[in-house]
């Protein structure tokens, strides 16, 4: 007990961190945890392979969409096809016919094109060395036709089926995975009768794909300032401006003879097709750490307590394009950005049109833009507000040409997202600010009577006290999330910008892990590693509240983002051996707040 004692007779706090139970310089640590995010490897991955299945399958099906029955192969005649029906009822397919038919649609899949092209694009790409499981093409199982079904109706047959394969690839533990993956083609073939059906048909398709991918191709835009893009995505799917506004636009094709049915239209974002205003520089708040803190820190405590003086000069220097107290560095790459801003362009260096235009030379927009052969394209001037870009498939359009009913192709739109604010500077500033007032209500801060500031952090309404006090956590299986969005007040703040929230830990401005949480007996929280040494816990404390705008910021520090680097004034170690005795007596930099 003496030796505890001496222990917390020396420890000071400035926001309640243990500044010193074993104090140490800060110095590189070889131990930080470098490991990327291999499920987001594995869905990019996935997700771009796919990409590539289906728009070289539906370029190569297209014109097969509409044919007359001379065009169909030399073994096989629409009599043929119309006689012989019965051989492709369900459950009972095969025979002569069927096959003859099943060779001919197998003998249009462009396989080779589709290897090559996911080689090309996607396997030569040295990120995805991890997953590859040789130099092979990852579609191990080939690419085939599963089974033909056939439509007859009275001025043409339909012929569909379903292209299929499997994507190979390694797991986390090498295992070998296999996705499957399929896209349905049709081709409707129509009897020579001289009743120029078919040219109607291909008249139409014509219209419908100058309409989608010429006329409209840059038309299609909403407002808004939200950065969680994924959630903008499925609204998008739901968006009934959008769809009416299509719906309406289609409609115009429809003449005497032939009747657009547009009752069963989707929109579909295309996943790894959305594209945002972000990567031309990366922010490092290291300068509220360290040796930095004697300037920076202090302010920083003082806004979050309250200080409006403080308060002030913080937002001062943590916006704009030139923030004295955020560093930030910026690709070689965006020279004509840095000379705009330099010549008082009103945009933000960390959004902006500049890094819109590098993103959509990411593999998948790249290839669905190019495959989807739309006219699409952005403008350094007229996308100055462009905050993301979505690769949208419409399904479901049907037509009615005399007594038959089709099927039109699927085409896919660039739906533009727009900020609310005059420019995107306004927008980044905006932004540091809110972010800057979910900060002052999610901490919560208290001064305590020892002069030391503690954060208090709701807890889930649900979450009893007796549950987590006095009790250790493996940190991958701590609810952190359900913490991060538990604070009703704090989420009332985030209603423009839809931020995302994390809770970090930093070291030489890099992310890093912590692996285990302990709650002492009063509900104050400690993170820290178990792993860097035999007999402390280290980086006791580091941890810090992260805003980003776009939510991936383990994978992705090209993005607006706010956070204060770190709380705790100074490296901590704690004895593993002392580990209730010394935590469940000395200050943190959270506490928990229960509300049963």
């Amino acid at each position: 007990m003496k030796k505890l004692l001496s222990i917390l007779g020396a420890t000071s706090l400035v926001v309640s961190a243990p500044l010193s139970v074993v104090a140490c310089k800060k110095k590189v640590n070889p131990n930080i945890d470098d490991e990327f995010d291999y499920d987001k490897l594995m869905r990019d991955f996935i997700d771009n392979i796919t990409i590539i299945f289906n728009t070289e399958i539906q370029n190569q099906f297209s014109d097969y969409n509409f044919i007359s029955e001379d065009e169909l192969p030399d073994n096989l005649s629409y009599l043929e096809i119309v006689e012989n029906q019965d051989q492709f009822q369900k459950g009972n397919k095969g025979g002569n016919v069927y096959n003859k038919v099943m060779d001919w649609v197998s003998s249009l899949i462009p396989i080779e094109q589709i290897n090559s092209s996911i080689q090309n694009e996607i396997s030569s790409d040295i990120n995805y060395k991890p997953i590859l499981i040789d130099s092979g093409s990852p579609l191990k199982s080939g690419i085939f036709a599963e089974e033909i079904d056939l439509l007859v109706q009275k001025d043409a047959i339909t012929i569909s089926s379903k292209i299929s394969s499997s994507i190979s690839l390694k797991g986390k533990n090498q295992e070998i995975i296999n996705e499957p993956i399929s896209t349905v083609v049709s081709i409707n073939v129509f009897e020579d009768n001289g009743d120029n059906l078919l040219e109607q048909a291909k008249e139409l398709e014509e219209n419908y794909k100058k309409l989608i991918n010429s006329k409209n191709a840059n038309y299609f835009r909403f407002s808004s300032d939200s950065g969680n893009l994924s959630q903008t995505a499925l609204e998008i799917e739901d968006n009934q401006i959008i769809i009416n506004n299509l719906k309406e636009q289609i409609q115009t094709l429809s003449t005497d003879e032939v009747l657009i049915n547009e009752k069963n239209l989707q929109l579909e974002v295309i996943n790894n097709s959305i594209i945002n205003a972000a990567g031309s520089a990366k922010s490092n708040t290291e300068y509220f750490s360290g040796e930095y803190r004697f300037g920076f820190f202090p302010t920083f405590i003082k806004a979050i307590r309250g200080v409006d003086e403080a308060e002030k000069t913080l937002l001062e220097n943590i916006k704009g394009n030139d923030p004295e107290w955020i560093d930030y560095s910026t690709p070689i790459l965006y020279k004509e950005m840095n000379e705009k801003i330099k010549q008082g362009a009103q945009i933000s260096r960390w959004v902006n049109q500049y890094a819109l235009i590098k993103n959509s030379k990411k593999t998948g927009f790249k290839n669905l833009l190019f495959n989807s052969k739309s006219e699409f394209s952005i403008d350094k001037e007229k996308d100055a507000n462009t905050l993301a870009v979505f690769g949208t498939k419409i399904s479901g359009i049907k037509f009615q040409l005399r007594d038959s009913e089709f099927i039109l192709d699927d085409k896919y739109i660039f739906i533009r997202q727009e900020i609310t604010r005059k420019n995107t500077l306004e927008y980044y500033n905006d932004f540091i600010e809110q972010a800057w007032e979910f900060h002052k209500v999610f901490l919560d801060p208290f001064l305590k009577p020892d002069g030391a500031t503690i954060f208090n952090i709701q807890t889930p309404k649900t979450w009893k006290k007796e549950d987590f006090v006095g009790k250790t956590f493996n940190a991958r299986d701590f609810p952190t999330n359900d913490i991060l969005y538990a604070n009703s007040e704090a989420n009332a703040i985030n209603s423009d910008f839809n931020f995302s929230l994390k809770a970090v830990q930093w070291e030489n401005s890099r992310l890093m892990k912590f692996d285990e949480i302990y709650i002492n007996k009063v509900g104050e929280l400690f993170c820290y590693n178990t792993s860097q040494s035999k007999t402390h816990f280290t980086k006791v404390n580091f941890l810090v509240l992260n805003v980003s705008l776009f939510g991936d910021i383990d994978s992705n520090l090209y993005q607006p983002f706010l956070d204060f680097y770190n709380y705790n004034d100074g490296t901590s170690k704690i004895e593993k051996s002392q580990k209730e005795e010394i935590m469940d007596v000395i200050g943190a930099v959270f506490t928990l707040k229960f509300s049963q």
